[in-house]
């Protein structure tokens, strides 16, 4: 009696199993077509991968700043004694590359009401294989919020997160350089090292004497 009680949990146990595995494999899969959905649904206002690009200017506080990138390393035209971190860089690339847009207004007539006869910022985008884009930013939305945008050769006007004027390109070229404190790492962790060495080094020599004293005493 005992045993087919024990028999009819486990076969209990068993089915409890497989429904929850199956219920987590159908949720899975519903929780990937959701996403498919959503990415399928989502308008790119510009879309790049931040490798291709090779140069970027744009405005800052009235002052165009240039980056270039040659062999995989970023330098400043407008302060070539800045060293650029590539990370940063990368960083701002990626946002832009990955702009999508909250509202498309197609091939408009008059632009002017965007805001964009009077950009309240500009940036140009060089691409390794020698194009250009020119991202041109208007006028807010006062109310659902967001900036429109209009992007060369490209006559429709997007309506994106206000983040790509007031963050991502918000950038001086202090905001992209090496920290410092990175650097002062580097250079304790070096130093640390040197010295190690050094007392290592040291302690060997001692050892070495210590070794001839004590024979030249027993001899």
């Amino acid at each position: 009696m005992r045993k087919k009680q024990w028999i009819l949990l486990l076969v209990v146990l068993a089915a409890f199993v497989a429904a929850t595995a199956g219920m987590r494999g159908y949720q899975n899969k519903q929780d990937k077509k959701e996403a498919q959905k959503e990415e399928a649904e989502k308008v790119y206002a510009l879309q790049f991968s931040s490798d291709d690009v090779t140069g970027i200017a744009y405005e800052k506080d009235g002052e165009w700043l240039a980056f270039t990138k040659n062999d995989a390393t970023w330098h400043c035209e407008t302060d070539t004694a800045a060293a650029i971190d590539g990370d940063k860089m990368k960083t701002m690339l990626s946002s832009l590359g990955s702009m999508t847009a909250d509202n498309t207004v197609e091939s408009p007539a008059d632009i002017a009401q965007y805001g964009l006869d009077e950009p309240s910022m500009q940036a140009i985008l060089t691409f390794a294989d020698g194009s250009e884009k020119t991202l041109t930013f208007g006028s807010t939305n006062a109310i659902i919020g967001g900036t429109y945008v209009q992007i060369s050769d490209d006559a429709n006007v997007y309506l994106v997160g206000s983040s790509y004027v007031n963050t991502t390109l918000n950038k001086s070229v202090d905001d992209l350089t090496v920290d410092e404190t990175e650097d002062a790492t580097d250079t304790t962790e070096n130093t640390t090292g040197d010295q190690t060495d050094v007392q290592s080094d040291d302690t060997s020599e001692n050892s070495s004497d210590g070794s001839d004293i004590s024979v030249d005493g027993v001899e």
